[in-house]
């Protein structure tokens, strides 16, 4: 796990640390006077749901993202033999300078980017 998931996983056992802290208080009075009054106990109900919902959430989160890297990269590694790599474009160099008179013209379509990627590739040269 990175700093930022145990950043995420701290400040979540801090807030459920505060507020079972803060609601022991609305725990006596509730086994004291039942539910009257209502109002403070109803909000406090409402903020230990309201986070647990958000912890559930932020678990979910954190498992598509995760989830999205992996395809992410696996993405990246199918396609990785198409990219050129430096020792192939630094021996590329000697054969086209057998052509540096010559014109040329170099086509592409925008909307392919595996093209786009690979016009990058030969403007490095």
């Amino acid at each position: 796990m990175g700093s930022n998931e145990w950043g995420i996983i701290l400040a979540t056992v801090g807030v459920i640390v505060g507020v079972v802290l803060e609601g022991w208080e609305h725990w006596d009075d509730f086994r004291k006077k039942g539910c009257k009054p209502l109002v403070p106990k109803l909000g406090f109900a409402i903020l230990v749901i309201s986070l647990a919902v958000e912890i559930v959430f932020d678990a979910r989160l954190a498992r598509e993202s995760a989830d999205t890297d992996l395809r992410a990269a696996r993405l990246q590694q199918a396609l990785a033999w198409r990219t050129l790599e430096p020792g192939c474009a630094n021996a590329a160099i000697p054969a086209l300078f057998a052509f540096k008179n010559e014109p040329c013209t170099v086509e592409g379509q925008t909307e392919d980017l595996e093209a786009v990627f690979f016009s990058f590739d030969i403007n490095r040269l």
